[in-house]
C-alpha cells in the first residue's frame, strides 16, 4: 500500500543503469534525480535488456540502425544484429509479470512531422507478434491497416 493513500503502490519498469546499478555498457551508473523522486513513491523493477539478453558488463555498445527490416539493434564495431536476443528477453520479462497481461504491437507509418522514418515492415511485425505469443497470451497488433 502507498504510504499516504492507501492506494496500493504502482509497479514502474525502469533501466536498471539509472540510478540501481553499474550495468551500462562501460559497465557505468547513471544517477537520475526523476527516479530518486519517485522512489517513496512506486515500486521500480529495474532491468536491462541487454543483461537480460545474454550481453555482458561491460559491453559493445549497441545502436538502433534502420534496415530493410525495419529498425534493428546492431554493434557497429561487429555489424552483429541483437535484435532477436533483446526481443525474446523482452516478452519472457513481459511474461513474467503475468502471462495474460494485453501486450500490443503497433505497425509505425510515417505522417505528419516523422515521415522521415519508412512504416514497420511486416515481416517485422509478424516476427515481433510471434516471439511475443510464445510467452504471452494476449498479443494484440494494432495500425495493420497502415503498413
Amino acid at each position: 500500500m502507498g504510504r499516504a493513500t492507501g492506494w496500493p503502490r504502482p509497479r514502474v519498469v525502469v533501466s536498471r543503469c539509472l540510478g540501481f546499478e553499474s550495468c551500462r555498457y562501460d559497465g557505468s551508473i547513471v544517477e537520475c534525480a526523476l527516479v530518486e523522486e519517485l522512489k517513496p513513491f512506486v515500486d521500480f523493477l529495474p532491468i536491462c535488456p541487454e543483461v537480460g539478453a545474454g550481453l555482458g558488463i561491460p559491453r559493445r555498445q549497441i545502436r538502433v540502425v534502420m534496415s530493410g527490416h525495419g529498425p534493428r539493434l546492431v554493434e557497429p564495431e561487429t555489424g552483429m544484429d541483437r535484435t532477436d536476443d533483446v526481443s525474446r528477453f523482452s516478452a519472457r520479462f513481459i511474461a513474467g509479470l503475468d502471462k495474460d497481461i494485453p501486450y500490443s504491437l503497433l505497425g509505425f507509418h510515417p505522417d505528419y512531422l516523422l515521415t522521415d522514418l519508412p512504416p514497420t515492415p511486416r515481416e517485422q511485425v509478424d516476427e515481433c507478434y510471434n516471439e511475443a505469443r510464445r510467452h504471452l497470451s494476449r498479443v494484440n497488433v494494432g495500425n495493420l491497416q497502415l503498413l
